[in-house]
């Protein structure tokens, strides 16, 4: 996937739909399953968010930004103090690169179309005459060339493939919410694909799902 595509595979609660800002682009099939004990449509209840991920403060700060406005579109209320009714906790990674090979097919001309048609043509003549003389005969060859074109309807099919090779990274987003009594309500868990190591490219676009339908319908699976 030359990320900019993302692909993602996620397990995780969620409904509605918000759409953020991504840095990706190009999407290629992402599914989505989700897990949840938790209202469909958030009622002004207080959750906290904490990013575990080790990436530098800046990042995880705006990805915290998108989380934070992601719950609010959904009636959940962010704070950022002990008065939280839930916690929201999230971290995110790369794995190795790996090669991913495409193929296509090549179109073209299978038949038909205007064909030129050239060739040539030879007469043998044979002659006799009688007269006061005597007899006499006598034999000769004649060539003719010709030229000319037919036309029939093109048609047009699979004349071939083309390979091509795209070296790719595969990031994932973990997201688990939990209650005052430190019970899971909410666990997700997204994969996605792009061309580079930088999360940037891929974890925006991961958030993104996550609320699409926040939280949705536990235990479903969905393809985008």
């Amino acid at each position: 996937m030359v990320f900019s595509k993302v692909s993602f595979s996620l397990i995780v609660c969620s409904a509605s739909s918000f759409i953020f800002c991504s840095c990706g682009g190009n999407y290629v099939p992402t599914n989505l399953t989700k897990f949840h004990a938790i209202p469909p449509k958030g009622n002004g209840e207080k959750v906290s968010i904490v990013c575990e991920a080790s990436a530098g403060s800046l990042e995880k700060d705006q990805y915290v930004s998108l989380m934070a406005k992601g719950l609010e579109k959904h009636g959940w209320k962010v704070v950022w103090d002990k008065s939280a009714d839930y916690q929201m906790f999230f971290t995110f990674g790369v794995s190795d690169k790996r090669t991913e090979i495409n193929s296509q097919p090549i179109i073209g001309q299978t038949g038909g179309g205007t064909t030129l048609h050239r060739g040539s043509a030879t007469t043998r003549s044979n002659y006799s005459a009688y007269g006061s003389g005597g007899y006499a005969s006598a034999s000769g060859n004649s060539t003719t060339s010709f030229h000319g074109t037919s036309y029939a309807i093109p048609t047009f099919g699979v004349v071939g493939t083309s390979q091509s090779s795209e070296v790719m990274f595969d990031h994932y987003l973990l997201v688990v919410i939990k209650d005052r009594k430190g019970k899971n309500v909410f666990e997700g868990k997204a994969y996605g694909a792009s061309d580079g190591p930088a999360s940037n490219s891929a974890v925006p676009t991961m958030i993104e799902v996550v609320f699409d339908d926040f939280p949705g319908k536990s235990g479903s699976t969905e393809w985008y």
